[in-house]
């Protein structure tokens, strides 16, 4: 989740987003994606393997759609999203930065609630719009 994006250009799929006031991306490992931005970017960035959450039985991609690779996943955002949004990206942080090299078991916790919070407000936000697959494309006869 960016804020401030100065000069930035973030492209996915077909999709290109220049210069977004603020946004929140969620990517698949199997998505191909790239941005470039100046030094005024400022944000959140948290990776994780799906394995983190092994306590955790569904599978990722089917209870949490924003990581299907068949979905757009790009949100823009306003300054009042963004600052809506942020104290939940703080609390997985800092709940990280807490266990030091245990387990993060506190963190896990924190980022699968945040993951549900963002459930909702995706649905909330009606963004999420399927990727042309190469079948899709196909002229069927």
């Amino acid at each position: 989740m960016f804020v401030n994006s100065g000069n930035a250009q973030i492209n996915y799929g077909d999709k290109t987003v220049t210069n977004p006031e603020a946004y929140l991306v969620f990517h698949s490992p199997d998505l191909v994606y790239s941005f470039s931005h100046d030094e005024t970017l400022e944000g959140y960035v948290i990776y994780f393997k799906s394995e983190c959450f092994s306590f955790f039985k569904p599978d990722l991609h089917e209870e949490f759609p924003f990581f299907n690779r068949l979905y757009t996943n790009l949100f823009k955002l306003d300054q009042a999203s963004f600052q809506t949004l942020a104290p939940h990206f703080e609390d997985v942080v800092a709940s990280y930065e807490r266990s030091g090299a245990e387990s993060h078991m506190e963190a896990r916790a924190r980022l699968l609630a945040l993951f549900y919070y963002m459930k909702v407000f995706a649905a909330e936000r009606k963004k999420i719009t399927r990727f042309a697959t190469p079948q899709c494309r196909l002229p069927w006869n």
